[in-house]
């Protein structure tokens, strides 16, 4: 029951549900926010986001709502251009997708990229103003906007009530185009370009371009690989920021020499770094002449840096126009000792054609892509798909702006192995710079006492095996090889005609055996999550054990070999201190080949392969063990790979429940095994009442949101077993295996009580959310799933004509049963009614085995 402290909140709401959707201007809309949450005693503010700046659009001050704070204040924040790294309350709703509720930090920040001489008063007053609340704007699946509020009325509980704003807000977003960020600039008159030069030659001149530096981790264990240089300065009126910087200098055709200036910025950190790669950003365009190059080389002469430690990451603000110069740029800097990396990987102009044609050592992957992956398939198809590419090329991935666990998490269950973010590490510098207090400042020691493993030395250590000299060949060596080769060729046959990562495994272990003969055999997963190699597979008299002893993913010779990624022939297993012991298994003499499964950069796991004494595996057969690995860990890919897209084929991405094609492809397989098995199979199609009353009063946001929270209430219902499946609009249909109709009835009250329980947003313009509910069940009402639908539909019907907010069983089908066609067929329906699509069952989906 609503109190009331909630009735101010749902007039706010439902005076800004009737306005916001007539408004089609996303400014307007801002405007109108602010102004609508005044009656709850709010200061507000909207603020555009692009890139790493927040532009404030709209900002309302009530009158009399506070002695401290004036109108004027909010006209001279208006165009205000906030760096988000500056400012949590814009940061995290930003980085994180998530409210933020807290200390604002604003003030300071404010005072130093303040133009505007009325802001500049008006700040000392507001300090005292200090505690805020901000909601991320979401709108085609990115943060656009920033919704902030503070004052007498701020206080957490009203969260829910700006999610809500920002939800309809943000379908202003969507019916404009995305706001640029320089629609917003503020009223001041701009620099002119002579004092705009002047400016930035002191900048240049006076040397007073610093380099922060961020580390760059391996992501299981924080070893740093290297540090990315980033450009520091105290800020300047025009150009606060970097990116201000380089368009500023663009202006006046001084991007090469502001450019360079970054550089030996970057190359003189480099002195603190030890052993660690430096990463230096560069513009393809200050490179394209000699002297571009030459100003590199004198700039790592003067620094005393070595090429060989610097990794050039090559971002562009413009399309690539010369790709045959781009090579040639790229040849002249291997020649000379640099690597390089492509920076901004999915975003910008970092095409996939341009990174071909360049074949960096590294690929860093925008933060664009990074942000929520561990929630958006979409993301993680994507990223896998550049660590597929990647690995073709040769190239390392980098995730960049990595925020927090999960997503830490689920990049490396992908198999991403290094990246950067505040997570990992924030950039810090050698020494104080005005401008910057929230910087850490850390002494040469800093560096000293970090974990550092250079890239480059593992690329010279992390090799195939050497090959042996070539000798004499003869007939029983051919007839070897031809033998090999055929085995070879088998094995890849009978693994690319599977699709299904377990049975995969099975097939792997067949195969090894015919290319290498072994004793024993086992077959490890990488479990990224838990950090340990799982056995999934043994052979031989100790396959018991060796299946009941998972470890860590660095443990012993296995996790060793894991961590190197190339293939390893350990003649005796006794001897290397490294060596542990299978629990339950004795101690005998025995050789082991520890062949890594890797595909591109993704670590799949390990094959061990045993045999009873010293010093009886070859050379030969351990190069033949890589060549089957090499096969295998690709097959085995392909297949997780295809698992993964067929589950995003067959998911609706907005509740998360199976769609309307995979109950197609389901049911009627579902349908066959139940007639096999002499089994019942029920459906209950649930349809959700005066839904449309909702959309027309709240939004679709608000709806969307509504769904979202049904889905998850109905998966709790159900068992394990059973499916949940969105059909389309506010229908949705449940799949109960081996129940009969009274289960199935009883199920149906059970769902019909989940959705009274659902908790309604505020505005949604409903009292209580129910369902009305038809029950079918097979053979009883139909004896496939257009009949099993058509009977549910018109059951359904029957408890919207009952009254609603019950179910109604399905009448039983006739002695001569007809398809009867659907009373209404929505666009779900018929997207389920045309469906060709067959594909593997998305339930009998990979599940990581238990360990006994």
């Amino acid at each position: 029951m609503r109190t009331a402290s909630d009735a101010p909140h749902l007039d706010v709401l439902t005076r800004l549900g009737h306005r916001l959707p007539r408004i089609r201007s996303a400014e307007a809309a801002a405007v109108e926010v602010v102004r609508g949450l005044a009656p709850l005693d709010l200061i507000a503010s909207v603020s555009s986001v692009e890139a790493d700046i927040a532009a404030v659009v709209a900002v309302n001050v009530p009158p009399g709502l506070s002695t401290r704070l004036s109108s004027e204040l909010g006209d001279a924040l208006v165009g205000t251009r906030i760096p988000l790294d500056g400012v949590e309350s814009l940061r995290q709703p930003v980085r994180l997708r998530r409210p933020y509720y807290g200390v604002a930090g604003a003030v300071e920040t404010l005072r130093r990229v303040a133009t505007d001489s009325a802001l500049v008063q008006a700040l000392p007053a507001a300090a005292d103003e200090s505690v805020v609340l901000s909601v991320p704007v979401i709108a085609r699946d990115s943060v656009v906007a920033v919704l902030t509020v503070w004052g007498p009325g701020c206080a957490p509980n009203l969260g829910p009530t700006l999610e809500v704003v920002a939800a309809m807000l943000a379908a202003a977003w969507e019916t404009d185009h995305r706001p640029a960020v320089r629609r917003f600039h503020a009223p001041s008159t701009p620099l002119p370009d002579d004092e705009l030069r002047i400016t930035i030659d002191s900048l240049l001149t006076e040397g007073a371009i610093v380099a922060a530096v961020q580390p760059i981790v391996r992501l299981y264990d924080d070893t740093v690989i290297g540090y990315e240089a980033l450009a520091r300065y105290t800020p300047r009126a025009e150009v606060a920021t970097p990116d201000e910087l380089f368009a500023s200098a663009a202006s006046l055709n001084l991007q090469a020499s502001v450019d360079l200036a970054c550089v030996r910025a970057a190359l003189h950190a480099a002195s603190n770094l030890g052993d660690a790669d430096l990463f230096v950003n560069v513009l393809i365009g200050t490179l394209l002449d000699q002297t571009g190059m030459a100003a590199l080389d004198s700039a790592a002469e003067a620094a005393r840096v070595s090429p060989s430690s610097i990794v050039l990451e090559f971002s562009e603000r413009e399309p690539v126009p010369d790709l045959a110069a781009l090579q040639r740029i790229a040849a002249e800097l291997r020649s000379r000792g640099y690597r390089i990396a492509v920076d901004d990987a999915g975003a910008g102009h970092a095409s996939m054609r341009v990174i071909a044609e360049l074949r960096p050592e590294f690929i860093k992957v925008d933060r664009s892509l990074i942000h929520a992956i561990d929630s958006d398939r979409a993301r993680r198809a994507l990223v896998v798909a550049l660590l597929s590419f990647g690995g073709h090329i040769g190239a390392r991935l980098v995730a960049e702006g990595i925020e927090t666990h999960p997503e830490q998490e689920a990049l490396l269950s992908l198999g991403v192995q290094f990246g950067q973010g505040w997570r990992l590490g924030r950039p810090v510098l050698t020494r104080e710079l005005e401008g910057h207090p929230d910087v850490e400042v850390v002494d040469p020691t800093w560096f000293a006492r970090r974990r550092v493993s250079p890239i480059r030395d593992a690329l010279a250590t992390s090799v195939a095996p050497t090959p042996q000299p070539v000798q004499p060949v003869t007939t029983r060596g051919s007839r070897a090889r031809r033998g090999l080769a055929r085995a070879l060729t088998d094995a890849a046959r009978a693994l690319q005609s599977e699709h299904d990562p377990m049975r995969i495994l099975g097939v792997m272990a067949e195969q090894m055996r015919r290319v290498v003969p072994v004793t024993e055999m086992a077959i490890f997963v990488a479990d990224y999550e838990t950090h340990r190699l799982v056995p999934v597979l043994a052979t031989g008299p100790d396959s018991d054990e060796i299946l009941a002893d998972s470890f860590s993913l660095d443990a012993g010779m296995t996790g060793w070999a894991f961590g190197k990624g190339t293939p390893q022939n350990i003649p005796d297993t006794t001897a290397p201190s490294m060596a542990r012991q299978v629990p339950g298994t004795p101690v005998v003499e025995e050789s082991l080949l520890l062949i890594p499964l890797v595909a591109g950069e993704h670590k799949l796991g390990i094959i061990n392969c045993w045999r009873l004494g010293v010093g009886r595996f070859t050379e030969r057969e351990l190069e033949a063990a890589s060549l089957f690995a090499h096969v295998a860990a690709s097959a085995w890919r392909n297949a997780q790979l295809y698992v993964e897209l067929v589950n995003a084929a067959m998911t609706d991405p907005l509740t998360r429940l199976y769609n309307s094609r995979w109950l197609r492809d389901t049911g009627e397989r579902d349908l066959t095994r139940a007639a096999r098995d002499g089994r019942p199979l029920a459906l209950l199609l649930v349809d959700l009442d005066r839904f449309k009353t909702v959309n027309d009063s709240a939004g679709h946001a608000v709806g969307d949101l509504l769904l979202q929270r049904v889905a998850t209430r109905l998966r709790m219902t159900v068992r394990g077993a059973d499916a949940v499946v969105r059909l389309g609009g506010e229908e949705f249909v449940v799949l109960l295996h081996d129940c009969n109709v009274d289960g199935a009835a009883r199920v149906a009250e059970a769902v019909r009580i989940a959705v009274r329980d659902v908790a309604l947003p505020e505005g949604s313009g409903l009292k209580r959310l129910t369902a009305s509910i038809g029950v079918a069940v097979y053979p009883l009402h139909g004896l496939d799933l257009d009949q099993l639908l058509g009977a549910a539909d018109r059951a359904m019907y029957a408890a919207k004509h009952g009254g609603r907010d019950r179910h109604v069983r399905a009448a039983p089908l006739p002695e001569s049963p007809t398809v009867i066609p659907l009373i209404r067929r929505r666009e779900g329906r018929a997207a389920l009614a045309s469906s060709d699509v067959r594909v593997r069952n998305p339930r009998e989906r990979v599940r990581r085995p238990a360990t006994r």
